[in-house]
Protein backbone atom coordinates (compact mmCIF):
# COMPACT_ATOMS: atom_id res chain seq x y z
CA UNK A 1 0.00 0.00 0.00
CA UNK A 2 1.25 3.49 -0.77
CA UNK A 3 1.30 5.54 2.40
CA UNK A 4 3.11 5.51 5.71
CA UNK A 5 4.27 1.89 5.25
CA UNK A 6 5.43 2.16 1.67
CA UNK A 7 6.94 -1.03 0.22
CA UNK A 8 10.10 -0.93 -1.91
CA UNK A 9 9.46 0.47 -5.40
CA UNK A 10 9.81 -2.98 -6.95
CA UNK A 11 6.88 -4.25 -4.86
CA UNK A 12 4.33 -1.51 -5.64
CA UNK A 13 1.56 -2.87 -7.85
CA UNK A 14 -1.16 -1.36 -10.00
CA UNK A 15 -3.63 -2.65 -7.43
CA UNK A 16 -1.83 -0.64 -4.72
CA UNK A 17 -2.07 2.46 -6.90
CA UNK A 18 -5.76 1.86 -7.66
CA UNK A 19 -6.52 1.44 -3.95
CA UNK A 20 -4.55 4.59 -3.15
CA UNK A 21 -6.52 6.48 -5.81
CA UNK A 22 -9.89 5.39 -4.40
CA UNK A 23 -8.91 6.25 -0.81
CA UNK A 24 -7.27 9.54 -1.75
CA UNK A 25 -10.32 10.67 -3.76
CA UNK A 26 -12.32 10.54 -0.52
CA UNK A 27 -10.18 13.39 0.86
CA UNK A 28 -8.78 15.29 -2.13
CA UNK A 29 -9.98 16.80 -5.39
CA UNK A 30 -9.73 14.90 -8.67
CA UNK A 31 -7.06 17.25 -9.98
CA UNK A 32 -4.93 16.79 -6.85
CA UNK A 33 -5.06 12.99 -7.05
CA UNK A 34 -4.42 13.12 -10.79
CA UNK A 35 -1.29 15.23 -10.24
CA UNK A 36 -0.07 12.92 -7.47
CA UNK A 37 -0.46 9.85 -9.69
CA UNK A 38 1.26 11.60 -12.60
CA UNK A 39 4.14 12.50 -10.29
CA UNK A 40 4.40 8.89 -9.08
CA UNK A 41 4.40 7.69 -12.69
CA UNK A 42 7.19 10.09 -13.64
CA UNK A 43 9.15 9.12 -10.53
CA UNK A 44 8.90 5.40 -11.29
CA UNK A 45 10.05 5.95 -14.89
CA UNK A 46 12.95 8.09 -13.64
CA UNK A 47 13.95 5.49 -11.02
CA UNK A 48 14.01 2.78 -13.67
CA UNK A 49 15.86 4.74 -16.36
CA UNK A 50 18.23 6.89 -14.30
CA UNK A 51 18.84 4.84 -11.16
CA UNK A 52 18.49 1.31 -12.48
CA UNK A 53 15.73 0.37 -10.05
CA UNK A 54 13.88 -2.72 -11.27
CA UNK A 55 10.42 -1.19 -11.23
CA UNK A 56 7.69 -0.67 -13.79
CA UNK A 57 5.32 2.22 -14.29
CA UNK A 58 2.48 0.60 -12.37
CA UNK A 59 0.43 3.80 -12.62
CA UNK A 60 -0.05 3.42 -16.38
CA UNK A 61 -2.81 0.75 -16.19
CA UNK A 62 -4.73 2.79 -13.59
CA UNK A 63 -7.29 5.20 -14.99
CA UNK A 64 -6.50 8.72 -13.83
CA UNK A 65 -9.26 10.89 -12.36
CA UNK A 66 -10.71 13.48 -14.73
CA UNK A 67 -8.78 16.72 -14.93
CA UNK A 68 -10.34 19.59 -13.05
CA UNK A 69 -11.96 22.45 -14.88
CA UNK A 70 -9.68 25.41 -15.54
CA UNK A 71 -10.35 28.51 -13.52
CA UNK A 72 -12.38 31.07 -15.36
CA UNK A 73 -13.35 33.33 -12.48
CA UNK A 74 -13.13 36.98 -13.38
CA UNK A 75 -14.01 39.74 -10.97
CA UNK A 76 -17.06 41.73 -11.85
CA UNK A 77 -16.69 45.52 -11.91
CA UNK A 78 -18.76 45.63 -8.70
CA UNK A 79 -16.44 43.17 -6.91
CA UNK A 80 -13.44 45.18 -8.09
CA UNK A 81 -14.98 48.39 -6.73
CA UNK A 82 -15.73 46.70 -3.40
CA UNK A 83 -12.11 45.52 -3.07
CA UNK A 84 -10.79 49.02 -3.71
CA UNK A 85 -13.23 50.48 -1.18
CA UNK A 86 -12.14 47.92 1.39
CA UNK A 87 -8.48 48.78 0.79
CA UNK A 88 -9.30 52.46 1.35
CA UNK A 89 -11.16 51.59 4.57
CA UNK A 90 -8.21 49.56 5.89
CA UNK A 91 -5.57 52.11 4.89
CA UNK A 92 -5.73 53.95 8.21
CA UNK A 93 -5.06 50.73 10.13
CA UNK A 94 -2.40 49.21 7.91
CA UNK A 95 0.70 50.68 6.37
CA UNK A 96 1.49 50.01 2.73
CA UNK A 97 -2.11 49.92 1.59
CA UNK A 98 -1.45 52.46 -1.16
CA UNK A 99 0.98 49.92 -2.66
CA UNK A 100 -1.63 47.19 -2.24
CA UNK A 101 -4.19 49.32 -4.03
CA UNK A 102 -1.73 49.99 -6.85
CA UNK A 103 -1.12 46.25 -7.21
CA UNK A 104 -4.86 45.51 -7.27
CA UNK A 105 -5.49 48.17 -9.91
CA UNK A 106 -2.54 46.98 -11.99
CA UNK A 107 -3.83 43.40 -11.80
CA UNK A 108 -7.31 44.53 -12.87
CA UNK A 109 -6.03 46.68 -15.73
CA UNK A 110 -3.50 44.20 -17.14
CA UNK A 111 -4.73 40.71 -16.12
CA UNK A 112 -1.18 39.98 -14.98
CA UNK A 113 -0.65 37.26 -12.41
CA UNK A 114 0.28 38.06 -8.81
CA UNK A 115 3.83 36.74 -9.18
CA UNK A 116 4.36 38.72 -12.37
CA UNK A 117 3.29 41.94 -10.67
CA UNK A 118 5.33 41.30 -7.54
CA UNK A 119 8.43 40.64 -9.67
CA UNK A 120 8.11 43.93 -11.57
CA UNK A 121 11.21 46.08 -11.83
CA UNK A 122 11.52 49.52 -13.44
CA UNK A 123 13.60 48.00 -16.25
CA UNK A 124 10.63 45.85 -17.32
CA UNK A 125 8.35 48.84 -17.97
CA UNK A 126 8.59 50.72 -21.24
CA UNK A 127 6.69 53.92 -20.49
CA UNK A 128 7.17 55.25 -24.02
CA UNK A 129 5.67 52.17 -25.70
CA UNK A 130 3.23 51.67 -22.79
CA UNK A 131 4.07 47.99 -22.22
CA UNK A 132 5.54 45.73 -19.57
CA UNK A 133 8.07 43.24 -20.94
CA UNK A 134 7.82 39.86 -19.22
CA UNK A 135 10.67 37.42 -19.89
CA UNK A 136 9.98 33.73 -20.41
CA UNK A 137 11.22 32.84 -16.90
CA UNK A 138 8.72 35.28 -15.37
CA UNK A 139 5.54 33.81 -16.84
CA UNK A 140 3.52 30.75 -15.88
CA UNK A 141 3.80 29.12 -19.30
CA UNK A 142 7.48 30.08 -19.83
CA UNK A 143 6.74 32.27 -22.86
CA UNK A 144 7.86 35.89 -22.95
CA UNK A 145 5.14 38.42 -23.61
CA UNK A 146 4.46 42.14 -23.65
CA UNK A 147 1.58 43.41 -21.54
CA UNK A 148 -0.04 46.56 -22.93
CA UNK A 149 -0.72 49.32 -20.42
CA UNK A 150 -3.86 51.42 -20.31
CA UNK A 151 -3.54 55.00 -19.05
CA UNK A 152 -4.68 53.86 -15.61
CA UNK A 153 -2.28 50.91 -15.57
CA UNK A 154 0.56 53.18 -16.65
CA UNK A 155 -0.06 55.49 -13.68
CA UNK A 156 -0.16 52.62 -11.20
CA UNK A 157 2.81 50.79 -12.74
CA UNK A 158 4.94 53.72 -11.60
CA UNK A 159 3.69 53.32 -8.02
CA UNK A 160 4.07 49.51 -7.99
CA UNK A 161 7.78 49.38 -8.78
Amino acid sequence: MIGSLTPPLEKITSENVATYKVERLKKAANSTVRLELQLLSRFLRWAASEKGVACNDVVKPVRLPEAGKPRDKILTPMQYKMILERVDTCRSRLQGMSEAKAIIILAWETAMRRGEILALTPAMIDFRQRVIHLADHQTKNAEARDVPLSSTALDFAEISV
